[in-house]
């Protein structure tokens, strides 16, 4: 019995649809904005402790809270702007995949 599904592509269409599948399977902006938000709260924890420490006349434990700090926000905001970036790049593919997908009779 054939299949009533109109199958209009190609051999390179059905080789970029199972390509777009694969590398879309894993989203790795996912990946680097929980990085980002594991550094925002340390880097909320490392404020907090910088400020106590601050109070306390602790100058050089204070100033180490403050550079960990520091270094936790460059990671927060490199990680921020990774995962928009990969966050867009991946809804482009998604929506190739669609393309292909309906072009296919998959969906």
């Amino acid at each position: 019995m054939p299949d009533s599904r109109k199958d209009n592509t190609s051999d390179t269409e059905r080789a970029e649809l199972q390509q777009l599948s694969t590398r879309l399977s894993v989203r790795s902006s996912i990946t680097h904005l929980a990085v980002a938000l594991g550094a925002s709260f340390i880097c909320v924890i490392a404020a907090g402790i910088t400020v106590k420490l601050g109070f306390d006349r602790n100058y050089l434990l204070s100033s180490a809270a403050g550079v960990l700090g520091l270094a936790c926000f460059g990671v927060a905001l490199r990680g921020f702007w990774k995962a928009q970036r990969l966050k867009t790049h991946e809804h482009t593919e998604f929506r190739r995949l669609q393309e292909l997908r309906a072009k296919a009779g998959l969906d």
